[in-house]
C-alpha cells in the first residue's frame, strides 16, 4: 500500500517499486518549487498550483542586490546597485546642461544684450 492511502492514493504495487510509485504518487505532498514560494501542494496538483504561483518566472536580480523579481518587473526594476552609476550619468548630464547654459549667458552678456555692471536695473526698458 502506498504510503500516501490516507491522502486519497489506492495504488499496491510490489515493494520493489513503492519508491518509484511515491516519488511520482498524485498524492505525494511537495513544495513548490518556484522560489519564494511557501505552498505544499500535491504533486498531481502542482501544474495547476504553478500556473497561478504569485513566484512563478521570478528570477533573482542578475546585479546580485538579493531582490527576487517576476519578468514583468525585472524589465522595469531599478536595482539599488546601479544607483551610483545612474547618479554618476545623472551629474555628468547636468554638469553637461549647466556648462551650456553657462555658455550662453557668457555669449549674451558679451553680445551686449544684458546689462553691463555700470549700466542700472533700472533704466532697463520694461516688457
Amino acid at each position: 500500500m502506498c504510503k500516501n492511502a490516507e491522502a486519497g492514493c489506492s495504488v499496491t504495487c510490489p515493494l520493489v517499486h513503492r519508491k518509484k510509485h511515491q516519488d511520482s504518487s498524485p498524492f505525494e505532498l511537495m513544495a513548490c518549487p518556484n522560489e519564494g514560494c511557501s505552498a505544499w501542494v500535491f504533486h498531481g496538483a502542482l501544474a495547476e498550483h504553478q500556473q497561478h504561483c504569485q513566484q512563478a518566472g521570478r528570477q533573482h536580480c542578475p546585479l546580485g542586490c538579493g531582490a527576487t523579481l517576476g519578468t514583468a518587473e525585472l524589465a522595469h526594476y531599478h536595482c539599488d546597485l546601479k544607483l551610483p552609476e545612474a547618479w554618476s550619468e545623472r551629474q555628468e548630464h547636468s554638469q553637461m546642461l549647466l556648462q551650456g547654459l553657462q555658455g550662453r549667458v557668457h555669449r549674451v552678456h558679451h553680445a551686449g544684450s544684458w546689462p553691463s555692471s555700470a549700466t542700472s536695473w533700472k533704466m532697463m526698458p520694461r516688457m
